[in-house]
């Protein structure tokens, strides 16, 4: 994908819900979907790829009124497998919009799937099954 006169890799794509992200762990390690569709790439090769150079990630938005908005992040890097592929963050570069930083709390998080919870929700609860879906979190248990 070329955008800003600049290439990206494309590590996922929702558009319509006809994919299920609801995944197990190895599913999100070697990436499901279509490329031409709904899509994830597939955390070990995020991993590869982030691990090889530092790396921007770019968060494209289009709302259903097909308003375009982006965000990007200095660094961006996914540890490997043994590290249950830790999300790493860097400064958070809004594009003058009013999108907030709602990565930032997942930064240092593990990923978890159904099947595979490294988050830390407590009470038995997974971020996964709560969400239906792979991904970081770093909730804040309430006592």
């Amino acid at each position: 994908m070329e955008t800003d006169e600049q290439g990206w890799t494309v590590l996922q794509r929702r558009r319509d819900d006809s994919v299920d992200f609801n995944r197990t762990w190895e599913e999100y390690t070697d990436g499901f979907g279509d490329v031409c569709n709904e899509f994830w790439i597939g955390n070990e090769f995020i991993h590869k790829i982030t691990s090889s150079a530092v790396h921007e990630l770019r968060i494209d938005l289009i709302d259903y009124d097909d308003n375009h908005d982006y965000v990007t992040y200095d660094y961006f890097r996914i540890e490997s497998e043994s590290d249950k592929y830790r999300l790493r963050l860097g400064n958070y570069i809004n594009s003058q919009s009013n999108i907030p930083d709602s990565l930032r709390n997942q930064d240092n998080c593990q990923f978890s799937t159904k099947g595979k919870d490294n988050d830390n929700l407590g009470d038995g609860r997974s971020c996964a099954d709560d969400y239906f879906g792979g991904g970081f979190t770093n909730a804040v248990m309430l006592i």
